[in-house]
This record gives structure tokens, sequence and C-alpha cells, in this order.
């Protein structure tokens, strides 16, 4: 071969790649950018609860006629209450109503002067509140979960084993498992323990950034005994045994001496006040039972935590409810943690027994990120839930498993038989049947049944996902995904059953490369191939029926958007969003900046069909049956008889890819009142209530603990309140690397960044 003919070739080649950074660049300019949707309705908010550690989820139950609201913590805490209260009154004025804890927290608020009083108190009134349990002495672990908080003495005695650290003294702290701390800033306090089972233990008090600040030997003989002295300082965050701390691991509360000695029984809040978690009443408390939260080297950023709450929908009659959350790995494999899918029963008084957990799945997590977490009940009965790749990055890497696909390394995504990450699962949790992966049934008509026998799990509803983080279903029964990108897009589907979502082929309806993820390659497959299996063998590869793309594009920590759940706005406060479907960004900035957005997605000829259901009576096949079913308020959970089974509301499309010109229409919400029309904190997820209506669960810290989490219900642009830009919103910035940023040159181009969207941002070992 000439010279000439070697320049010829790279002048091809040249000339091809040239030609597909001109096709991807020309699919990008169809789709929105983070930051610049825009502008959408006027809308107001009003501020519901304040003071929560982070808030992952927000639902609701019926019991008893009476509609309550659920507030979900990622640090492991269900809080009850009544956002919708006309008056807004606190759970501590409800003596008399159903919730079993509220006597026992007025008690306490009026008891408060010593241990003494407390115990003469709790003698003289065993409430018929602790029902059964009230003729045991250390009734806190009837009505308190484990690691509620105990002021105790100035000694506090534990028996250190690797499952817990197991409170003795004070009496309050007997049996209880790595209660909470309360001390006072400058008093002297004593830490004993005894070594119960001849492991190596020791205990070690940390600051948030997991300094040290009081730390003992470490002692592995059975029986010995330990005892750290100490100055109680506003840093204490957590005590901990080094060797063993997923498991034993316990809170500390510092306050100032002078807010105890001003201490006063809880207010009530005005009509127009935020409740915090202490005007709430406490269901259930799993903080113990996590693994430990907040990752150092990522400035205490984390995924893992309490994710998700549903509630069965006869919980009226079985007070059955199910819940996600992140536990110490269980299957000694060196993975990081293990997902567990628990149901927990609620007795008549509303109370929880700790004890009344039934582990139903258990599926092991390689990495700390990408754990999808969101539980739904269809109108079928049946229980949904979300599960992400298994983390790292690009779904390759350990607990990855080959696929399909060659050309990429993994993945999990496309794999529907070695795990269940990266997909849907629709399960039955009514039968207990022995599984593979925990104690269910799996409905009958589950897309793989008929293919188990070829290896596939049964469990599966829709594959295809990374971190399908955000999942609700709507009154007609539709099941949208909310799917966070890896480096460039983000994405919202309308889930079929046995639909393939594409991810890691696809990073939303961009093809993708595990090799070159920053250089997104012009072609790739639109169905799966031959390698799959006879069951999965040209699946259709399905596309977003909304994306946006990143503000700016870097393999950095969490360098810009993260799409975050919604849903389908089936209230009557504001008719202008009748039908669409409103969900979050968690940040366009990524932790640059707390720059959350909540965001509109219209769906085509959605406005078309309202005119026509004005002008006409007549009901077209169309999806305008969508939008008003019927106008039955939703009573409980959306199981309505009348509604059909996801798969068949919505036969538009088929198995057809969904094209640039049928993507839903994407605005942002206007929020009157403030900064910029913008909320200016970090969006967790926007939820509904029973009546339709939606809130936005939002934070000014992305860390798990700091208690700065807040809920706001969208309300007319008329009826909202002033929302003040937050003066300390946790961010990383060049300044601060110990924020999560391992090499200073990173922060700095990051902070360039975030001033130019366009620059683009350094490398760093960890994306979102």
């Amino acid at each position: 071969m000439s010279a000439q003919d070697d320049d010829d070739d790279d002048e091809a080649m040249d000339d091809d790649e040239a030609e597909d950074e001109t096709d991807v660049d020309a699919e990008l300019e169809d789709i929105p950018v983070a930051g610049e949707f825009p502008e959408g309705e006027q809308v107001g908010l009003q501020k519901v609860a304040e003071g929560l550690a982070a808030p992952t989820d927000l639902d609701y139950f019926e019991w008893n006629g009476e509609v309550y609201t659920v507030v979900v913590t990622q640090t492991g805490q269900v809080y009850v209450t009544d956002l919708l209260a006309e008056d807004t009154d606190t759970a501590v004025e409800d003596d008399e109503e159903d919730i079993a804890n509220d006597e026992n927290n007025a008690d306490a608020d009026e008891d408060t002067a010593t241990d003494d009083e407390a115990d003469d108190d709790a003698a003289e009134e065993p409430d018929d509140a602790n029902g059964d349990d009230a003729a045991t002495d250390d009734t806190n672990d009837a009505n308190t979960d484990p690691g509620d908080t105990f002021e105790g003495g100035t000694e506090f005695v534990f028996n250190g084993v690797i499952p817990a650290w197991f409170g003795m003294e004070p009496d309050e702290l007997d049996g209880t498992e790595n209660p909470t701390l309360e001390l006072v800033a400058g008093e002297t306090y004593t830490f004993t323990w005894e070594n119960g089972d001849g492991q190596p233990h020791n205990v070690v008090i940390l600051d948030e950034t997991d300094t040290i600040l009081e730390r003992t030997e470490i002692i592995s003989e059975q029986g010995e005994t330990q005892s750290l002295e100490f100055e109680a300082t506003p840093e204490m965050d957590r005590y901990v045994c080094e060797v063993h701390p997923g498991t034993m691991v316990g809170r500390v509360q510092v306050e100032d001496p002078e807010d105890e000695a001003e201490e006063e029984e809880v207010e009530d809040p005005g009509e127009d006040e935020a409740l915090t978690p202490d005007q709430m009443d406490l269901l259930l408390d799993i903080e113990d039972q996590l693994v430990s939260l907040g990752i150092g080297e990522l400035g205490d950023y984390d995924e893992r935590g309490l994710l998700g709450i549903a509630f069965h929908p006869e919980f009226d009659q079985n007070g059955r409810f199910y819940v996600r959350y992140s536990a110490p790995e269980r299957e000694g494999l060196g993975y990081n943690h293990t997902d567990v899918l628990a149901e927990f029963q609620v007795d008549d008084d509303l109370s929880v027994d700790p004890e009344s957990e039934r582990t139903v799945m258990e599926i092991q997590q390689p990495q700390d990120n990408h754990n999808g977490g969101r539980l739904a009940f269809g109108p079928d009965g049946y229980l949904y839930t979300s599960v992400g790749d298994g983390g790292n990055v690009h779904d390759i890497g350990i607990g990855h498993v080959e696929d399909w696909y060659p050309e990429n390394e993994g993945g999990n995504g496309q794999d529907t038989r070695e795990n269940l990450l990266g997909g849907i699962h629709r399960i039955d949790v009514d039968a207990d049947d022995d599984q593979m992966y925990g104690e269910y049934g799996i409905p009958d008509d589950n897309p793989l049944v008929d293919a188990e026998g070829d290896g596939e799990l049964a469990e599966y509803y829709a594959w295809g996902f990374r971190n399908p983080w955000g999942m609700s279903i709507d009154d007609d029964g539709r099941l949208f995904v909310a799917d966070a990108g890896q480096h460039f897009i983000e994405s919202v589907y309308d889930v079929e059953e046995g639909g393939n979502y594409s991810w890691n082929v696809k990073e939303g309806s961009l093809c993708f490369s595990t090799e070159t993820p920053l250089d997104p390659p012009a072609e790739c497959p639109d169905e799966v191939g031959e390698d799959a299996g006879e069951a999965r063998a040209g699946e259709p590869l399905r596309d977003p029926i909304a994306e946006y793309q990143h503000r700016r594009v870097s393999e950095a920590f969490i360098d810009s958007s993260v799409v975050v759940g919604g849903h389908r706005y089936a209230g009557e406060a504001i008719p202008e969003l009748e039908g669409t479907f409103v969900f979050g960004n968690w940040s366009s900035l990524g932790v640059a900046e707390a720059d959350g957005e909540v965001l509109v997605a219209t769906e085509p000829g959605a406005a078309d069909d309202e005119v026509a259901d004005d002008d006409d009576d007549e009901n077209g096949n169309d999806v305008g049956d969508e939008n008003g079913v019927d106008e039955n308020g939703v009573d409980d959970n959306g199981t309505d008889t009348d509604t059909n089974n996801g798969n068949d509301t919505d036969t538009d499309n088929g198995n057809d890819l969904v094209e640039v010109d049928e993507r839903w229409e994407l605005t942002e919400l206007q929020f009157e009142g403030a900064e910029d029309d913008s909320l200016n904190r970090y969006v967790y997820s926007v939820e509904r209530d029973h009546e339709g209506e939606l809130y936005v669960l939002a934070n000014t810290d992305f860390r798990p603990f700091p208690e700065t989490g807040e809920i706001y219900k969208i309300v007319p642009a008329d009826e909202g309140e002033d929302v003040p830009e937050p003066e300390d919103a946790y961010v990383v910035t060049g300044e601060d690397e110990s924020n999560g940023e391992e090499e200073g040159d990173e922060s700095d181009e990051e902070a360039e960044a975030a001033e130019d969207p366009d620059a683009e941002a350094g490398e760093a070992d960890t994306d979102d």
C-alpha cells in the first residue's frame, strides 16, 4: 500500500469521524439542556416541614377513616403527620387519636425535670397507649425504636458486641441498640463498656467529617471493660467501634447548656409554620439497621439509606407496609451492602413492633451507589420495586456481569439471568414462597415467567436501567421511571411490561460506549441481539419519553444533573398542570451549587385532547381518557378497579422507539416568592398526597445526617410564601477540599465550569 493510499485512508477515517460527530451533535440539538429549560407555569410554595434529615419519600395511608401523611428520611426514620390539616395541628395535640406515641411524647415534654420524676410518672401512669408492654419496666422498647435519644446521667454503660452497642445503664437505655446520646456541651461524661463477644473492639467519637475526637485502644478479651471519660463538644456527631463501624454505631447530640436551660414544652406551630420532626409521630426508626452512612472521600455524600416506602392496598385491614433500605453486607461476598425489602406491621394503635419485620427480598449491592429504592403498589395489587445496576460507573467492575452486547464491557442493565440489578421487579407480597432472593410470590403474567427454564429471572417486569431513583404509578396504572444518567443524558420513561430501556447500550437516546464515555458513538443497535437468548432476542431498545442534557459534561464527581422522581398531577388546585408529569432535577450544577429544578413534562397532544373534551362529550379511543378516566378522588393507594393494568392504557407506541417529535415537552416551574423563581436547593423528589397535590422534597445539604431537609407543597402562585435563598447551602468548591474533592486542580476546574457551563470539568474517580 502506498503512502498516498495511507493518506486517503486517513482522510476517509477523518471524514467518517467528523460525520459521526455531526450526527451526535445533531441529536443533542434536539435535547433540552438543564438550567436552560423554557419557563413554565408560575406557582407558589408553602413550606410544610423542615429540620429533617435528608428526605427520601413521602406517602400516605388510610386508617380508621382518617388519612395520614408519612415522611421518610435517608437516615432511617418514618414520621407520621397530617400535612393537610387546615390548622396544622401537631401530633402532640392529638392525645386521643390513633397513634400510640402521642401520649408518651406529651408525657415526655411535661416531665423533663429529672430522670427520677420520669420514672415515678411511668410507675403511676402505665398508659394504655403502651398496650401489653406497659407491664415491663423498660417500656422504652415498646414505644421507642432502637437508636432513640437518652439523656441519662454522666455515665453510659454498654455491652459491646459485633451486632451493636447494647445499652445497659441508665435504666431507660437498658436493652436498646445503638441509642442516641443527648449531651450538654461542657459537661463531662463517661462511656463504659464491656467486651461481650471476645472480638476486637474499641470506642471512637467522630465529628461529621469522620475526624476522630476521642479514641480508646482496641481490646479483644471477653468480659474486659473499658471507660472513656470525655467532655462533650458541639462537634461530636457519633460513637463507633473502629473495627465494626457498620453495626456498632450510634448518634451523639450535643446542645448548648443555655438551650437546655430554656427548653420548654413543644409549642404548636401557627397556621403558616412548618412542622419539625418533634411535632410528628415516629412510626419507625431503623437507623441502627442501616449501613454506616456518609462516604468521607465524597464529602459524606451517600445514595444509601432508607430509600422508599409503600403501604399495602389493604393496609386499613392488615396493617402491613414495606420499606427499602441499605443494610451491612450479609452474604460475605465483599460487596458494599445488602439491599433489603422488608415488611413491617402496625398494631391496632398504629404502633410498630420492630420484631414484626419480615425480610421479603435481599439483593447484594457491589458498590455504594445506583440503588434505585422506590416502591409502589399497582392497580393489580402487586408490589413494584426499582433496583439500580449495582453502582460504579458505566455498569462495569466487580459485581457487573457480561451481557449480549460485546462492544460494551458489562453490564447488569442488559442482563436478566445472573442478578436482579438494573431493573423494575413485580412481586406478590401476599405470598411467602421460597425464592432465590427471598420470600414472595411471582405473578404468573410476569414477562419472563415462561423463560425461567432458560435461566431468566421471573421477578423482572422491565429492565435496562442505570439508577431508577424515581418510580411512580399514576391513577390509570401507567408506570413512570426517572433513570439517572451517566455523563450526558437524564431520562424519564413510560414503562411497559417486558420493556428494555437500553442501558448500557444507550444513555437515554444516545448511543453509549464504556471505552469512550465522553465521546458517544454515532451508531448502536436498536434491538437486542441473539446472544440474549430466545426469550429476549429482537426486543426493541426503548428511548425515553422525556430527556435532557447535562449542563456540563465530565467524569467528575456529580458534576451536573441527576433526574429524580415525580408524579402525574391529579389534583385540582392548579388546573394548568392536569395530566402532566412533574419531577425533579437534583441540581443542574451538581455538588458545585444547590441548583435543583422542578420540571413539567407535557404529553404530546395533551392540550388538543383537553380542547376536544371541552367541545364534545364523545370519547375517542385515544389517550384522551388517561387525563380524566373517572373523576373519583383518590381514596387509597391507587386500587381503582375501573382502571386497566398499566400495559393496556397506552398502546400508541407499541414496540416502536420514541421519536423526537413524540417526546414530552419540558418546562421548568417558576416559583413566586423565590429568588430568581428558583428553589435554590437540592431537589430529592416530587411526591403526591391522596388528593393528587404535589410536594417538593428539598435540602440545602447533600449529606444524609444534617437536619436541613425541607418539604414544600406546590400551590397556586397567589397562595405561596416567600422562599429565601439559603445562606449556608453545602456545596463542593475549590476552597474546600474536605467536601469530597481529592485534587485541588480538579476543584478549580469545576469552579470554572460552574461559571461557564460549556467548560469541561476535570476527572475524578467517582461519578453520579
